[in-house]
């Protein structure tokens, strides 16, 4: 019985800490941008195109960025075959299909930034800067 009951708890553990999770895949080897908002709405044709003003900066941080439209999500910097739909991060994060939002992830999965307004990269690199992992990979690249 104590068997079963540990076993249950780990299993609740792992759900309600993302193990299951569509962005588990990415959890210790990126950040993540998710870009929510529709692809006409200028606000993400602002943030999409900032962030695409330093690609060497965004890879050195192990930054990979995610557009969430009203039905798909799409990885912008990278290809990859794996297609999720935008129903569940729309519904995880609490954001209408019209929104628009920003939110940083960071690689232990926690949300870093979550803001409704554009976020310059230079903001996005201090906060990523600032944290002590980030500090450490720095550290190691000397």
């Amino acid at each position: 019985m104590r068997t079963i009951l540990l076993l249950g708890f780990m299993a609740l553990t792992q759900f309600t800490s993302g193990q299951n999770d569509m962005l588990e895949p990415y959890r210790w080897e990126n950040r993540l941008v998710l870009l929510f908002g529709s692809t006409e709405d200028v606000s993400v044709q602002q943030q999409l195109s900032e962030l695409e003003k330093e690609p060497a900066e965004i890879t050195d941080r192990d930054l990979l960025i995610f557009h969430i439209d009203s039905k798909e999500v799409r990885l912008v910097n990278q290809t990859t075959n794996r297609s999720f739909s935008a129903d569940p991060f729309r519904s995880r994060y609490n954001i209408s299909k019209n929104e628009f939002r920003y939110i940083l992830i960071g690689k232990d999965g926690g949300v870093k930034l979550n803001k409704k307004d554009f976020v310059p990269n230079k903001s996005l690199f201090s906060i990523i800067d600032a944290m002590p992992m980030r500090q450490r990979e720095m550290r190691e690249k000397k």
